[in-house]
């Protein structure tokens, strides 16, 4: 907590949250009781006379030690919950699913190492059709890439990521030749439990992908249910040549460049002239139109609209399709209600508890929005599945610094940092860490250390905080201008960020307005921006700040009745 804004209503609140004010009142009441007792009592134990001042005054200097003592363990105990590596410091080694997988990235034998895009979709399509097992947990495509030209072998793999089974392969293509070749190893047992190997051409490419799903099922022992079935023997594109456009396009989006996402558009077209309507590709489409705004590239919000046309066409298609609720959500992140969004993912997660893309989401947004115990149960079901993905290990300092618990947050950030490769999203939490805490020079350094200068928002609006850490009033102007407001605003935490570094800034006004936007786009974090936030301090204690605070407290009242009806 940033001791500098340390106020009694902001110190009540953090001994409260980590359950040490009971401690605390706990303790006084005993101590009264002692001070307080009758002189009958002193006088049945044949206490001297001085024996109540010397009550007293145990009392007021042990009161300080009990509460540094009781917060000392509540940070340890904090500090030790969430990942699996430390649920196994508390608790002993975690226990490994008996069935549980992880599909490493297939070896790409192509002649001069051609079709790139073609190895690594029939890994994730192998990935996505397993994930449709609810008896199996099956370790997300994110993760597993990490072990991409790795020299760990498949049993360092398997105990890394805690599941028995190591999936690992190879595609050759020559030409309209193919060759898929799987092999299944069993940690438990340290050996070889299926081998396959499926020649032929790529004509025959879904059918060799459907047999090795099938393989896996069979050996495994897992019985599948009748829609289980259906969805494995579903194919969402049954053209070869759209299928390969498909696998180019998703490629392609994930370069995350402008030149990128226009090459993924292409293909994509070119892919539903061939196929007609298909929602697969209805639903990349939408994909590529959303990154186009969300990543700053093209600032125009005909892409958002031709999202939500693609996700409208995509459902016309297959009113059953599972990532129905997912881009909807997404689309409401930017451009509608962080709240409307949580409560689609909430839906989603309701029909499958394990989904990758709502257990992706639903943490970072619910942290952000002050719902620390909500984005923590979500996270851990998160790291069960995609557990090396670094964006999921920066949310944990995110999640107590939205929660008012700057030193925790600090301190979490430090040791992830100290634990990992240098990533962008660790250091994006350290510096927002270091600067809650009053550091703001140091995370300003950090800021510009990993986001160079660059044409796009998010870019944009990190130098933009650092620009106000640093005092540097003109250099904030200066970033904030038209076409970074016109983006920024569609958003709920870029708008913030936004009055933070106004208010810092000393550009009052303007700042009450990107804060009112925030809270409009459905910022309902009440305690945050109501007490702790320490860059919004310039603003409180006046009466536009009170009418902003109002609307974000009927939202958190409106979000917890919600949580508490479900």
């Amino acid at each position: 907590m940033d001791v500098g804004n340390l106020t009694l209503p902001r110190l009540l609140a953090a001994l409260q949250r980590r359950k040490i004010l009971y401690i605390v009142l706990g303790y006084v009441s005993a101590g009264l009781a002692v001070v307080l007792a009758p002189a009958e009592l002193y006088d049945a134990l044949v206490l001297p006379e001085w024996a109540p001042r010397v009550a007293l005054e145990f009392l007021i200097v042990g009161l300080p030690v009990t509460v540094v003592l009781a917060w000392a363990k509540a940070w340890e105990r904090r500090s030790l919950e969430g990942s699996p590596q430390e649920a196994a410091i508390v608790g002993g080694e975690m226990p490994v699913p008996e069935r549980s997988i992880v599909v490493l990235p297939f070896e790409n034998a192509s002649p001069a190492g051609r079709d790139a895009y073609l190895v690594d979709g029939v890994s994730e399509e192998i990935v996505t059709a397993l994930t449709a097992i609810r008896a199996l947990r099956v370790i997300s495509m994110t993760s597993a890439f990490q072990y991409r030209d790795t020299e760990k072998d498949v049993g360092e793999i398997a105990s890394d990521l805690c599941v028995r089974y190591v999936l690992e392969g190879s595609v050759c293509r020559a030409g309209q030749r193919l060759r898929i070749t799987a092999r299944l190893f069993d940690a438990a047992a340290d050996t070889v439990v299926m081998e396959q190997t499926f020649p032929g051409s790529m004509a025959e490419i879904f059918e060799f992908q459907e047999q090795l799903v099938l393989a896996i099922v069979r050996t495994l022992s897992i019985r599948l249910g009748a829609e289980e079935e259906r969805a494995l023997s579903r194919r969402v594109i049954s053209d070869v040549s759209a299928y390969e456009l498909y696998l180019r396009a998703h490629r392609e989006t994930y370069k995350f460049t402008w030149n990128g996402l226009k090459k993924a558009q292409r293909c994509l077209e070119d892919a539903l002239r061939i196929t007609g309507d298909n929602r697969a590709l209805y639903g990349r489409l939408a994909h590529v139109h959303y990154q186009a705004w969300n990543m700053g590239m093209r600032l125009d919000e005909e892409d958002l609209r031709l999202a939500r046309k693609y996700i409208d066409k995509a459902s016309h298609v297959d009113p059953g399709w599972p990532d129905h609720l997912i881009a909807l959500a997404i689309l409401e992140v930017t451009g509608g209600s962080a709240v409307r969004a949580l409560a689609l993912l909430r839906k989603a997660l309701e029909r499958d508890p394990l989904h990758p893309h709502a257990l992706g989401w639903y943490p970072g947004i619910a942290s952000f929005l002050g719902l620390g115990e909500e984005a923590t149960t979500v996270l851990e079901r998160l790291r069960r599945v995609d557990p090396l993905n670094p964006f999921n290990w920066s949310l944990p300092p995110w999640i107590a610094a939205n929660t008012g618990d700057f030193v925790t947050a600090l301190a979490l950030a430090e040791q992830e940092r100290s634990s990992r490769q240098p990533d962008l999203f660790i250091e994006s939490a350290y510096a927002m860490a270091l600067a809650v805490n009053g550091r703001r020079t140091e995370a300003a350094s950090v800021i510009r250390g990993v986001w160079r200068p660059d044409t796009n928002g998010l870019t944009k609006i990190y130098r933009t905080l650092a620009c106000a850490f640093e005092g540097d009033r003109e250099g904030v102007l200066r970033l904030i201008d038209r076409d970074l407001e016109h983006w920024a605003r569609m958003d709920f935490a870029y708008s913030l960020w936004l009055a933070e570094a106004l208010a810092l800034s000393e550009e009052h006004d303007r700042a009450f307005e990107w804060l009112a936007n925030s809270v409009e786009r459905g910022n309902i974090n009440y305690p945050y921006l109501s007490a702790y936030d320490p860059f919004l301090e310039p603003l409180r204690g006046t009466e536009r700040f009170a009418i902003i605070m109002e609307r974000a407290w009927v939202g958190w009242e409106r979000w917890h009745a919600y949580h508490d009806a479900a």
